[in-house]
C-alpha cells in the first residue's frame, strides 16, 4: 500500500531541475488564470466604454491579479532550474503592479481616472506580461 523508493530513486523523485505531473497541472491552471484576467480586464474596458460605469467588476479583477501575484511565487519557483527565460519573464510581473496600486489609491467616486489607469496603463502592460509567460511556459502546458 505505501510508497516505496529504492536508494536511486531517491535522487530523481526530489529533483527540482526537471517538473513533476502535479507541477505541469499546476502550470495548467495558472496560464488558464491569466488569460482568465486577460479576458475580464478587456470586457471591463469594453464594459465601460460602452456606458457601464460598475467599479466592482474592475475591483474583482484586481484581487483577481492579485491572487496571480501570490501564484507567481510558485510558478517562478518551478522554474528557477527548468527554465531562466520563463523565470524573468514571470519575475517581471514587478512591472504590473504600479498600475494595480495606482487603481486602489484612486477615489472609488473617481471612475474616469480608474479606467483611465486601465485603459493606458493596466491592460497592456499585462497583456504583454501575460503573453510574454504564456509563451514561455507552452512546452510545459501542451504535454
Amino acid at each position: 500500500m505505501g510508497h516505496n523508493h529504492d536508494d536511486h530513486d531517491h535522487e530523481h523523485y526530489y529533483d527540482d531541475s526537471i517538473l513533476h505531473d502535479n507541477q505541469y497541472v499546476f502550470l495548467k491552471h495558472y496560464i488558464n488564470m491569466l488569460q482568465t484576467c486577460e479576458v475580464g480586464l478587456q470586457y471591463i474596458l469594453s464594459d465601460f466604454k460602452k456606458g457601464n460605469k460598475d467599479i466592482q467588476m474592475l475591483k474583482d479583477c484586481i484581487v483577481a491579479i492579485k491572487a496571480i501575484q501570490d501564484a507567481n511565487f510558485l510558478a517562478w519557483n518551478l522554474m528557477k532550474k527548468i527554465n531562466q527565460t520563463a523565470f524573468e519573464s514571470i519575475r517581471s510581473f514587478d512591472k504590473v503592479m504600479p498600475y494595480i496600486e495606482e487603481i486602489d489609491e484612486v477615489d472609488e467616486k473617481d471612475l474616469i481616472l480608474s479606467y483611465e489607469i486601465l485603459e493606458k496603463g493596466l491592460l497592456p502592460e499585462y497583456l504583454q506580461w501575460s503573453s510574454t509567460v504564456r509563451n514561455n511556459l507552452k512546452q510545459y502546458t501542451t504535454k
